[in-house]
């Protein structure tokens, strides 16, 4: 899903109709959903899932630091959040 909307998103940039608020609900929502999954999948791993020689590791490192670079959660919450459901793509 993340990567249809993410497609979605680019299809409207490149035809310059993508919104500054659509731009932030994408940003937040990927970034929450990357988030999300990255911390999980070290526990389906066991203790191979936290050295650092595995990739699933480095993701999760990865998708810590990509959370401040995307800018906090209630920064880019702020644009969308008079967004209603008529407004949602």
């Amino acid at each position: 899903m993340a990567q249809i909307f993410t497609d979605r998103c680019v299809g409207e940039l490149t035809a310059d109709r993508l919104t500054a608020t659509e731009t932030a609900m994408a940003t937040w929502w990927v970034t929450e959903r990357r988030q999300q999954l990255a911390s999980r999948c070290p526990q389906l791993h066991g203790g191979y899932g936290y050295m650092t020689e595995s990739p699933l590791a480095r993701d999760f490192v990865g998708s810590r630091v990509g959370t401040p670079f995307a800018g906090t959660t209630e920064v880019i919450r702020r644009p969308s959040a008079g967004l209603s459901l008529a407004d949602a793509p």
